[in-house]
């Protein structure tokens, strides 16, 4: 991801990569309507191998998603679960669906080290148990009571996020936190939630977080969220909404996709840039050009370093 300046030029809503690709090529348009737990079997499990297709809102150097989904089945580096305070992970839906997907050893590792619960400034830690994620949060919010308490969504977002800079992690994923039996307004669940994330990347540039997930069940409070986001990121400036989800293929062991967007907002171990022979990608317009603006000065300076006579075609 590029540097606070760059990032804060534009906001941008756009479609990501699924999580997960199917082997045969995937075509399909608009954002899945239909509520999760409405679908049968057989719809749920393609979901999951076509994948949820996420839109995002770039808040400084952190992109965040809105996710249709279930959160049990996100690969992020750090997973949230919005718990009681007695750390009985087996109450309340999403807690529970969250214990059956990890396993027990996640509520031991609960009951040893935090025999006595959690208040709603700690952040719980254990293992991933059964998850693809490597930790997850254990979070409890109090119960909405009166104008102001969205104060307490703050709290818990902005200490998962510290915790998860702290860890070196690069990537979390929150479920609408509050939104169920805590009766928090999910229009002010989700302005809490962007705002914090907002001041957190202003106020923690160099965080290694890069990527923030929120996965909403839920399908009348996604469709919340989501235009949310995307009002929001029309307010900041230019905005670029991408309609057209990835097609997706898989050659051998490689699975490969063939996705709409700007290659700068890409998450891959390797960016392959075109650029001209001299290696200066400010030279012209086009993708070296915005690479350099994303990536900051200091590519450009380790090219001129390690390229003085830039490269042979």
């Amino acid at each position: 991801m590029g540097n606070g300046n760059s990032s804060n030029k534009e906001a941008k809503v756009e479609d990501t990569p699924p999580q997960e690709q199917e082997q045969q090529p995937v075509l399909s348009t608009g954002i899945n309507e239909n509520p999760v737990r409405n679908r049968t079997s057989d719809e749920r499990r393609h979901q999951r191998r076509r994948g949820s297709r996420k839109q995002y809102i770039q808040l400084g150097n952190i992109r965040l998603s809105i996710v249709s989904g279930d959160i049990t089945e996100q690969t992020s580096d750090v997973v949230v679960n919005s718990a009681v305070p007695d750390l009985n992970l087996s109450k309340g839906h999403a807690s529970k669906a969250l214990l059956n997907a990890a396993g027990q050893d996640i509520q031991d590792e609960c009951n040893r080290n935090y025999p006595s619960g959690i208040k709603s400034t700690d952040v719980a830690i254990t293992g991933p148990g059964n998850m693809k994620c490597k930790a997850i949060y254990h979070v409890t919010v109090p119960t909405y009571r009166n104008a102001g308490d969205e104060k307490n969504l703050e709290t818990v977002t902005k200490n998962c996020l510290q915790q998860a800079t702290r860890c070196g992690m690069t990537s979390i994923s929150f479920p609408a936190l509050g939104t169920g039996f805590r009766k928090y307004n999910p229009q002010v669940a989700v302005s809490t939630l962007l705002k914090t994330v907002e001041n957190f990347s202003k106020n923690a540039p160099n965080s290694s977080l890069k990527q923030i997930n929120c996965v909403v069940f839920e399908n009348d409070t996604f469709k919340i969220f989501l235009k949310e986001a995307k009002d929001r990121a029309m307010s900041q400036g230019e905005t670029t909404i991408v309609t057209k989800p990835p097609t997706t293929t898989q050659i051998g062991n490689i699975n490969t996709s063939l996705t709409v967007g700007s290659l700068v907002n890409e998450q891959a171990d390797v960016i392959v840039c075109s650029c001209a022979k001299s290696m200066k990608l400010s030279q012209r317009k086009g993708i070296a050009n915005a690479l350099s603006e994303e990536a900051g000065s200091g590519l450009q300076a380790e090219i001129d370093q390690k390229y003085q006579n830039g490269i042979n075609i």
